[in-house]
This record gives structure tokens, sequence and C-alpha cells, in this order.
């Protein structure tokens, strides 16, 4: 009797174990089918929905012809973005929501396939998006590190490096200055535009020394519409965005000369002035360019 009562009582546990391990596991199904079920509620960030950017385009230029021209001039200028009216171009170094730099605006048009690099200013030799990483410093890097086991002794490791937007501190503009005899006008027209990498590189000698490198060249015209839809930020109101099409349209940005198209191969100032005087130069052919224009005039 004893016997069977013990086995009724071992069946019984068994019976509630097994119970209770079934209504467990239904629990957790049941709770893993909320969570699936779970809709994330859309919010709205900010007090209304910005599509003035994402859905602008360009103005187009207006048609110039070749007889229309009375005047021309090809103008190479800097844009020095640790300049404070250049920020809008340089930051944000990391995306910050819907806004990037104008690097990274570039970068993302040249993958995917929206913006044609080139790499010479002349646009003849086109470079694809893994060439653009490479000038950027970026891909597999062979680095010296201390040996885990031993860290008396160092050992060579291989590292992935990705681009850093924040090394692009100057940008290089070609332009064309020409008056127009249809509208009687001054009018400049961006041709290309070539970000400059500044980096410092560590000398055989243990110096470090700041390098200078163009990383690609782009024709700008191609990359209006995508300039368009990327917003710059705007320090004085934060409600009328502007895109960095405008920037550069309204020539919101502050620059100096590098040459002007000259018979000596197109040399740079820096090749025959420095200091003040390449300063002097480089002013003195902007105001040229100006003064041309009110000398057509007599009152």
């Amino acid at each position: 009797m004893k016997k069977v009562q013990l086995l009724w009582l071992v069946s019984l546990s068994f019976f509630l174990v097994n119970a209770q391990f079934a209504l467990s596991q239904e629990q957790q199904q049941n709770s893993d089918a909320q969570e699936e079920t779970v809709e994330i509620p859309k919010v709205q960030d900010g007090v209304y929905k910005k599509q003035n950017i994402p859905a602008k385009e360009p103005l187009p230029y207006p048609h110039v012809n070749e007889s229309s021209v009375l005047w021309s001039k090809r103008i190479w200028r800097v844009i020095d973005c640790r300049q404070k009216m250049n920020h809008p171009l340089y930051f944000p170094t990391q995306d910050v929501g819907n806004r990037v730099s104008l690097f990274n605006a570039l970068a993302n048009g040249i993958k995917k396939g929206e913006i044609n690099a080139y790499s010479d200013e002349a646009f003849k030799a086109p470079i694809g998006y893994d060439q653009v990483k490479k000038a950027m410093g970026a891909g597999p890097k062979q680095q010296t590190i201390p040996d885990p086991q031993n860290p008396a002794q160092e050992i060579d490791t291989v590292i992935n490096v990705e681009m850093n937007p924040a090394d692009i501190k100057q940008y290089l503009i070609k332009e064309d200055w020409y008056f127009d005899t249809r509208y009687s006008r001054l009018r400049v027209r961006i041709i290309g535009i070539c970000p400059i990498r500044v980096y410092e590189e560590e000398q055989p000698d243990g110096s470090v020394r700041t390098m200078k490198e163009k990383v690609f060249w782009i024709y700008y015209p191609q990359a209006r519409s995508v300039l368009a839809n990327h917003e710059a930020f705007n320090r004085h109101n934060n409600a009328r965005s502007i895109s960095y099409d405008d920037i550069f349209q309204k020539r919101i940005f502050n620059s100096y000369v590098q040459k002007q198209a000259n018979v000596y191969n197109n040399r740079l100032i820096s090749d025959y002035a420095s200091g003040m005087n390449s300063i002097l130069e480089s002013e003195r052919i902007e105001n040229k360019i100006h003064e041309w224009e009110q000398s057509l005039w007599s009152y």
C-alpha cells in the first residue's frame, strides 16, 4: 500500500512540474508575441516636418552664348573651413539627424552613383568610391601595438581605418567670372570643387609633419541637385533652412584667391609671392575683377 502511495505521489509531482513548465513556456510565448506586436509610435522631431530642402530643386543656370560673353577670367580660390564664416561647410563632423557635412554629402553622392568623382580638375579621369576612400586614408593599415602576452615586446597587426570627414579642412573652388552682355551683368559660375585633406603624418625621424592632399574633383553643375537636398546650418534662423547649393550660389562663404589663369602654366600666387605680398596679390586679383565691371559705366 505504501509503495502505491509513493508511486502516486511521484507521478503527481512529475505531472505538476510538467504543467508548470508548459505554463511558463506559454506565458513566455505570449510575452514574445506581445513584444513583437508592439508598434513604435511615430514621432516628429520638431514643431513641423521639414519638407523644403529634401524636395528642393536647384535654380537652373541662365543660358549663355559665346557671343554674349564680352570678358571672362578663370579663378581658383580656397575656402578654409577653420574660419568662422565657413563652419557650416565643415560641421557636423558626425551626422546630426538628417544634417551632414559638405564632405559627407559629396561622398554619399559618389557612393550612390549620383555624383562622379575625378582625379583631375579637367574632369577627364573618373575614379570610384574605393579610390576616394583610399585618398582619405581609409582601408587596412598595419600598426605596431604592445604584445598582450608580453607588454615589453611589440607585434604588428592590421586594423581597418575609416574615413574621417574632420580631415577635410579646405575646399578648392574653380570658377569662371564673365560679363554677359545679354544681361549687362558680371556673373560667376562654379565649375568644380575639390576637398583638401589636411592631416598630420609621422616622419621616419619621429617628427610630425602637416600634409595637404587633394582628395578628388567633382563637376559642380552635376552635384547641384545633391547639394540642394542637403541642409546646411543656418546660425541666424533655424526656421529658414538653407542648402549647400544656396551657400555657393549666394556666396555665403569666405575665401582667398589661390591663382588666376595666366601664361606661366597657371602658376600659383605662392610661386612668385610670399607672406604679406601673397595676401595683397590675392586681394588685387579680386578687386581687379570688380573694378573691370565698374569701368564699363560712366556717369
